[in-house]
């Protein structure tokens, strides 16, 4: 008979539970795009996208005519300087604010040409200059779903693919874990990948081709905990 198993992988030593800081709770909206701090953070509304620097006493509505359009997300580098993503006919707009989210200026496009973007899997800012984003796009000739990850040096102005042979996305990320200090662990259906260098070279840290059908990783500053839904197997 054939039955599912749930399969962990710990990388490291003994995990230790630790004290974790107070939560606060923001209120209700369709869709947080981001948060700083209480004080500092956005959701979309309806049709439109917002921000509040004082913890939603008063809220302003992010850009104005092709900028109001609500967004995929938004990353906060500091209490002023936030990115945010949104989607375009064709591919992810990648917006920039240097005022806390009252105005943006547009970088670049996150996806290659010929290409649409469905929805934002992943991403993350190193800096103001280092960026990688993780996208489900459609080919807008042939309508094939594929998995993007591009990268940024420039603030997002432009984008190349995190590995010259885009062999990363053919295993289908699952999870990614990103690190200020430039390292991520890209967590696939086939292969945990590691990049030191924010994205620029890649090395297979195990292969899970054997047992993983869908997962998720946790960082706990220690260990990091793989979790996932393994095969079918026969006794």
């Amino acid at each position: 008979m054939k039955k599912l198993l749930l399969s962990l992988i710990v990388f490291g030593s003994m995990y230790s539970v630790e004290a974790q800081n107070e939560w606060n709770y923001l209120g209700d909206q369709d869709k947080y795009l981001g948060v700083y701090d209480e004080m500092h953070y956005s959701y979309n509304a309806g049709l439109q996208s917002k921000f509040t620097t004082d913890g939603g006493s008063t809220e302003g509505t992010i850009g104005a005519g092709s900028f109001s359009k609500p967004l995929q997300r938004i990353f906060y580098l500091s209490e002023d300087v936030l990115f945010a993503v949104q989607k375009v006919d064709p591919g992810f707009r990648v917006l920039k604010s240097t005022d806390g989210g009252a105005n943006f200026t547009t970088q670049g496009n996150c996806l290659p040409p010929g290409r649409q973007g469905v929805f934002l899997l992943h991403g993350h800012w190193f800096n103001e200059n280092d960026g990688i984003m993780v996208s489900r796009t459609v080919d807008l000739n042939f309508g094939n779903l594929e998995d993007y990850m591009m990268r940024t040096t420039d603030g997002g102005v432009t984008w190349t693919h995190a590995n010259a042979s885009d062999t990363l996305m053919a295993n289908e990320p699952e999870d990614v874990i990103f690190n200020d200090d430039g390292s991520i662990i890209l967590f696939a259906k086939k292969d945990i990948y590691k990049s030191t260098d924010k994205g620029a070279t890649w090395s297979v840290m195990t292969d899970v081709n054997s047992l993983w059908n869908e997962g998720d990783m946790i960082d706990d500053g220690d260990n990091m905990w793989g979790v996932g839904e393994g095969p079918s197997l026969t006794t």
